[in-house]
């Protein structure tokens, strides 16, 4: 259980956020600027708040006594520009951090992301798309307790695209581990999760699928993003 209630500022972003994830994957998304990356750095740790909870699990990760250091947290974090050691390899950049015993687990996600090619090249060496998904199979390797992938499939080819969507669809069904995924692309809606939540002017607020209609729906950015779902 991943229960937050945080309000940060950090330039002209302000947030006042509250949510609750038992389990599963939860889509988030928002208007560009709406905060969206600097909702998943307060939960990294990169970012601190000014006031509030956080706690996974019933443990305490941030309050106004505690605030664990990001090592410490068990959070593996995707962000937009990948995170890689451009000097180490594909491969030990996929193992880094990982638990002793893991050989097969990181071989396994090689093979499943269609990267086993370029597990000796240097990660520096690799194209934008190549690079997204190294960084997805390093954080899954690392077998957090919560992962956050901010835009996963951003910088993928159609064909690319369409291959990690279904690895993720079926890593994050299977997994027990909660997950935050931000999102443009309504493709993503229903298919790495049914749980989706929107980040505007400093709130989240949940979206309730079964019941969500167009006509009741008073944001723009909301109707947009779920309409074409819906017919």
């Amino acid at each position: 259980m991943i229960t937050v209630d945080l309000q940060a500022t950090v330039g002209d972003c302000t947030l006042d956020v509250s949510l609750e994830i038992d389990g599963g994957a939860t889509l988030l998304i928002g208007p560009n600027g709406a905060g969206k990356s600097t909702f998943l750095k307060c939960l990294l740790g990169a970012v601190t708040p000014k006031s509030g909870s956080f706690k996974i699990d019933g443990k305490t990760i941030y309050d106004g006594s505690t605030n664990l250091a990001i090592e410490d947290r068990r959070i593996a974090y995707v962000p937009q520009r990948y995170g890689l050691f451009s000097k180490m390899t594909v491969r030990q950049n996929v193992a880094f951090g990982t638990a002793k015993g893991s050989d097969a687990l990181v071989e396994k996600l090689l093979k499943e992301l269609d990267i086993v090619h370029l597990a000796n090249r240097k990660a520096g060496k690799l194209s934008g798309g190549e690079s997204q998904r190294v960084a997805i199979a390093r954080a899954i390797a690392m077998e957090p307790c919560l992962l956050l992938l901010d835009e996963p499939m951003a910088a993928l080819d159609a064909v690319t695209r369409s291959l990690v969507r279904g690895f993720l669809a079926t890593r994050l069904r299977e997994s027990e581990v909660p997950s935050i995924v931000v999102s443009h692309d309504p493709a993503d809606v229903g298919t790495l999760s049914d749980s989706i939540v929107v980040l505007e002017q400093g709130t989240l607020r949940k979206i309730d699928l079964a019941t969500w209609t167009e006509e009741s729906e008073a944001s723009d950015f909301v109707k947009t993003f779920l309409s074409p779902k819906q017919k």
